[in-house]
């Protein structure tokens, strides 16, 4: 409806941007349209294309663009090589692994709630897709994969992954709480937001559908006189001990990974440094050039 107001390009593809907003109102897909009309007229373009329409939708959904930071700062370089990392273990996994999101973009560009990202593609049936073990796995590498790419540039991580522990770790948590650990089913489950209370954040390579499901026994043990006994000291023990060796194994995986694409890490980083944005496809066309990964799946349209 809301596109029908403007000149979109042949190549954007409004079934993908659907999928690609879930949740958002008809206002803020109006508002996404309304930026991107008013980034084609920056640009000197006579329709919306592509690279556009995705600027609007990372500015709507991150916020206002933030002045670049002076180039000699060396957070710059942490920032490349961090999300660098992020895309190229997403793409190297996703060749065995489809239920991974195809990347959209990676970007430098500041906004008001991030200084980088790289952002997915979501396929229209991802509300409905059930998640193995090795699934949720490999989402944890995807979360660690910026980690490992710093330890590997810099020789050290920095505070800048930390976040991304969090969110690795209650990925985890979902993991114990499913049965889907060495542990098998356990008495009692953990809060889902065990690692990240209290932080709002939104990444389809981590979302699982009706979270609250996966810790019930939590509300029931706490202040439910009538309910459940909380956990032993050992039980909670086991838990965390758990959570820490999946996170460990996924770490070492990234840093095999990316020690083995090294020259394809540095090219990215390079690349993102100079031009501050890139889409998936270049990417890809680094990977394909560097690494020789004939078989890598082609870039989704849009």
């Amino acid at each position: 409806v809301h596109a029908k107001k403007h000149p979109i390009s042949g190549e954007v593809d409004l079934a993908q941007l659907a999928n690609d907003t879930p949740g958002l109102s008809g206002a803020e897909l109006e508002k996404i349209l309304n930026e991107g009309a008013l980034e084609a007229i920056r640009r000197g373009e006579s329709t919306i294309n592509k690279d556009a329409v995705y600027f609007a939708l990372d500015r709507v959904l991150e916020g206002s663009s933030l002045p670049e930071l002076p180039s000699h700062y060396g957070c710059n370089r942490v920032f490349a090589y961090h999300e660098a990392g992020v895309a190229l273990v997403s793409e190297l996994l996703r060749r065995d692994n489809e239920n991974l999101q195809a990347v959209k973009s990676v970007s430098l560009t500041p906004r008001n709630r991030s200084w980088s990202r790289t952002t997915y593609f979501i396929s229209s049936d991802k509300s409905y897709k059930m998640l193995t073990q090795e699934d949720m796995k490999k989402q944890i590498q995807v979360q660690l994969a910026g980690r490992a790419a710093e330890e590997i540039a810099f020789g050290e991580a920095t505070t800048y992954s930390a976040l991304d522990v969090a969110r690795a770790s209650d990925v985890a948590v979902k993991m114990l709480n499913s049965g889907l650990t060495e542990q098998g089913v356990l008495p009692f489950t953990f809060p889902s937001d065990f690692f990240t209370e209290g932080i709002v954040f939104s990444d389809p390579q981590v979302q699982v559908q009706r979270q609250e499901l996966l810790d019930i026994t939590t509300s029931m043990a706490s202040n439910n006189p009538h309910g459940l006994c909380p956990p032993s000291d050992i039980t909670r023990w086991k838990g965390e001990a758990m959570v820490r060796k999946i996170l460990e194994e996924a770490h070492a995986k990234n840093l095999k990974l990316l020690q083995e694409n090294r020259k394809a890490l540095d090219e990215i980083s390079n690349q993102l440094l100079e031009k501050k944005e890139l889409d998936g496809s270049e990417i890809l066309e680094t990977l394909r050039n560097l690494s020789s990964l004939s078989n890598l799946d082609s870039q989704p349209t849009m």
